[in-house]
C-alpha cells in the first residue's frame, strides 16, 4: 500500500472514530445566556468548582426540549441562570433537581425539588455596613410592596422605618413622608419606575438624605453607595450548592440563600454634597468609586 493510500486510510479511520465515539455526558446541565458577561463570569467560576463534567446551553437551545437533553446527557441536576432559563427548567419532572441563579428574588414557581441563590442583598448587610461606618444614620427608611415584604419582615431592627406601597405613585408619596437619615431601595419592579427613581433623587438631594441603591447604576445616578453581588462568588456558591444536591439528589434539602460576597460601589460626589464623611477603610474596600 502506498504512503498516500495509507494516509488516506488513517484519516478515514480517524473521522469514523470521531463520529462513533460519544462525547462525554454532562452530569450537570447549565442553562444561561453566556453572551451576557455576568452570566458568563458565573458559569466560568462554576466550571472551576464543579467536581463533575458540566455542559452549558443557551435557553434557545433547550426551549421545548430540555427534558430530552437531560435524558441524552444522563444529567443529574440542572442549573438555570436568569428568568428565561428558570422558566424552562421549572417544567422538568420533579425527579430532576433544579438550582436557580441570577434572579433578583426567588422564583414564584411552585416546584419542590428546587433551590438556588438569589441576587437580593439582605437588609442586614446594609445595616452592618451603616452601623460600622456611618453611625449618624440611625433611622433607615424602606418602602416595600407585597413582593418584597418578606425581606423587610425578616429584619428585626428598630433602625428600619418601613412603609408599604402598592405602586410607584404610592411609593413616591411614602418617600416624601419619611423622616429618616437614609433611604434604602429594594429591587421592587412594581415600585421603582424610572419616574419614581427620579423623584427619589430629587427628594434625596433636596432633603440631603442619602439613597442606598441596589446596583452600580444607582450609584452612578447619585446613590451614596450600593452593595452588589459578586459574580465569581455567586458562581462558587452555586457550584458548592450543586455538589450538595448531587450527593443527595434532592434540592429541597438545601435552603435557598442570598449571596455570600458583595462588591461595594461608592459615589464620593454625593457624599461631598451631603457633607457625609466616608471612612478611608470603606474607600479602600470599594470595588469602584464615582467621584
Amino acid at each position: 500500500m502506498s504512503v498516500k493510500r495509507q494516509l488516506s486510510y488513517l484519516i478515514a479511520v480517524f473521522v469514523l472514530l470521531c463520529c462513533v465515539v460519544p462525547a462525554e455526558s454532562a452530569e450537570v446541565i447549565i442553562i444561561g445566556d453566556t453572551q451576557l458577561k455576568p452570566v458568563l463570569d458565573v458559569v466560568r467560576e462554576m466550571e472551576k468548582v464543579l467536581p463533575s463534567h458540566a455542559r452549558a446551553y443557551a435557553p434557545s437551545q433547550v426551549h421545548g426540549n430540555l427534558r430530552t437533553v437531560v435524558n441524552e446527557e444522563s444529567a443529574k441536576a440542572v442549573i438555570a441562570l436568569g428568568k428565561d432559563a428558570v422558566d424552562i427548567a421549572v417544567n422538568l419532572p420533579e425527579s430532576i433537581p433544579v438550582i436557580y441563579g441570577m434572579l433578583i428574588m426567588p422564583p414564584k414557581a411552585h416546584r419542590q425539588n428546587m433551590t438556588g441563590v438569589y441576587m437580593e442583598t439582605p437588609i442586614d448587610e446594609y445595616l452592618a455596613l451603616i452601623n460600622r461606618s456611618f453611625p449618624g444614620m440611625r433611622r433607615i427608611g424602606v418602602i416595600y410592596s407585597s413582593d418584597t415584604e418578606k425581606f423587610v419582615k425578616s429584619v428585626d431592627s428598630l433602625q428600619i422605618k418601613a412603609l408599604k406601597a402598592k405602586n410607584s405613585y404610592e411609593f413616591v408619596n411614602a418617600v416624601n413622608s419619611l423622616n429618616v437619615d437614609a433611604l434604602l431601595l429594594l429591587p421592587d419592579k412594581h415600585l421603582l419606575s424610572p419616574t419614581a427613581v427620579e423623584a427619589v433623587y430629587l427628594f434625596s438631594f433636596r432633603k440631603k438624605i442619602p439613597v442606598l441603591g441596589i446596583s452600580e447604576k444607582h450609584v452612578k445616578e447619585g446613590s451614596l453607595l450600593a452593595l452588589v453581588f459578586d459574580t465569581a462568588g455567586m458562581g462558587r456558591q452555586l457550584a458548592e450548592m450543586a455538589k450538595t444536591v448531587l450527593s443527595t439528589g434532592n434540592a429541597e434539602l438545601v435552603s435557598p440563600s442570598s449571596p455570600q460576597r458583595f462588591n461595594l460601589y461608592i459615589n464620593t460626589d454625593t457624599a461631598r454634597k451631603m457633607n457625609i464623611n466616608i471612612p478611608e477603610e470603606i474607600i479602600r474596600k470599594a470595588k469602584r468609586i464615582y467621584p
